[in-house]
């Protein structure tokens, strides 16, 4: 899911406080993936740190050309 639907989602839902085991079953999560989801997120803008009363939140910057130009390698055993 990405980041802006799962934002979507939450505030459609229409609470201005969630728990974690509300964003969970929102996002159809499982509770440990909630907390990791809504602690820290990346973007191509600017590494920014969130803080408000409930918890603090970081936004990762990455490149945009992250996510593109990967290719398959031979998959080996390793030991």
């Amino acid at each position: 899911m990405k980041l802006l639907d799962a934002d979507i989602k939450l505030k459609n839902f229409g609470q201005d406080f969630l728990l974690t085991s509300d964003i969970a079953n929102i996002l159809e999560l499982t509770k440990e993936n909630a907390s990791k989801t809504m602690s820290s997120a990346v973007s191509t803008g600017k590494t920014r740190k969130y803080h408000n009363k409930i918890g603090t939140f970081t936004i990762h910057h990455l490149e945009p050309d992250f996510n593109f130009g990967y290719e398959f390698v031979k998959i080996i055993d390793l030991k």
